[in-house]
C-alpha cells in the first residue's frame, strides 16, 4: 500500500506542468494586483484547474496502478469528481488512515 503522505511524485522533466503552473502563477499575480478577476481570467482559471487535474489524475495513475496503461481509462479514477474526492481523502488521511485502501474511491456525495 502506497503512503500518499510520504511518497511523492517527481515532475521535474514535465514540461506540461511546469508551463501549466507558470500560467496559474501569472493569473493569479494580475488578479491579486488588481483585486478582481475578469470573465475571461475566471474562464482561464477554470481550464488551467481543469489541466492541471488531469495531469496529476495521470500521475497518481501511474503511481498507483502497476497495470496503467496510456490507452486506457483508470480503473481507480474515472472522473475529475472522483479526483477531488480522492485528494480529499488523500487531505485527511490521518483521520481515515485505517480504512485507506487507494484501490477504492471514497464517496463524500
Amino acid at each position: 500500500m502506497i503512503d500518499p503522505k510520504s511518497k511523492f511524485i517527481d515532475f521535474k522533466n514535465n514540461k506540461m506542468l511546469e508551463i501549466i503552473f507558470n500560467d496559474i502563477a501569472s493569473l493569479v499575480k494580475k488578479i491579486k494586483k488588481s483585486k478582481k478577476i475578469s470573465m475571461a481570467q475566471a474562464a482561464e482559471m477554470s481550464i488551467l484547474n481543469t489541466e492541471i487535474m488531469e495531469q496529476f489524475i495521470n500521475l497518481i495513475n501511474h503511481m498507483t496502478d502497476n497495470d496503467y496503461n496510456d490507452g486506457k481509462e483508470s480503473s481507480m479514477i474515472e472522473s475529475c469528481l472522483d479526483f477531488q474526492d480522492l485528494c480529499l481523502y488523500i487531505k485527511n488521511i490521518d483521520k481515515y488512515e485505517n480504512d485507506f485502501d487507494l484501490t477504492k474511491i471514497p464517496n463524500f456525495h
